[in-house]
């Protein structure tokens, strides 16, 4: 990182913060040009060009009223096909498991009431469903029962997550 600072390389600064996840701070820019023993001036003006890019999408927060965040159009590309494969995917109709399975899981997994809405959720007939949750709160759990169902129906399940963090196989 030394060495690309030193270059002026916005590039590798900008592969640098957005390595693991696909948008940034500012500060997060400063924290990796801290790397490169900068004075304050030579720092704020490489900042400025590495915000600057012009594959560096400036995000406004909810109210729109300043950028807070930033992404870069390398990271937003995947994120927008994804989001074009999952519209055509909500628009099938064919994937709904029958109700005894989910009743089977829902009993098996002993899930709790918003764990067995979600279940019904992600087993109905529409050809994509999204769990999302606050840590701790059984998506994992609800997940395998949702695996548990498609297998009961002879159907393949493969899982994935953006972050690697959960998955259905196992």
């Amino acid at each position: 990182m030394a060495e690309a600072i030193q270059n002026r390389d916005a590039e590798a600064v900008l592969s640098h913060v957005t390595r693991d996840k696909a948008t940034f701070q500012a500060w997060e820019v400063n924290r990796a040009l801290a790397y490169g023993n900068l004075s304050g001036a030579e720092m704020a003006d490489f900042r400025g060009q590495v915000l600057g890019a012009k594959n560096v999408i400036g995000l406004s927060d909810a109210r729109g009223d300043e950028v807070s965040r930033y992404t870069t159009v390398e990271s937003l590309a995947p994120e927008m096909a994804l989001m074009g494969d999952a519209l055509q995917l909500e628009k099938q109709t064919h994937h709904g498991a029958r109700a005894e399975q989910i009743a089977k899981a829902t009993a098996d997994f002993t899930l709790k009431p918003e764990q067995a809405e979600a279940l019904h959720h992600l087993t109905e007939a529409k050809g994509l469903g999204i769990r999302w949750g606050e840590a701790g709160t059984g998506k994992s759990h609800t997940l395998k029962a949702t695996r548990a169902v498609y297998e009961a129906e002879g159907k393949e399940v493969r899982g994935l997550s953006w972050t690697n963090d959960a998955c259905l196989s196992g």
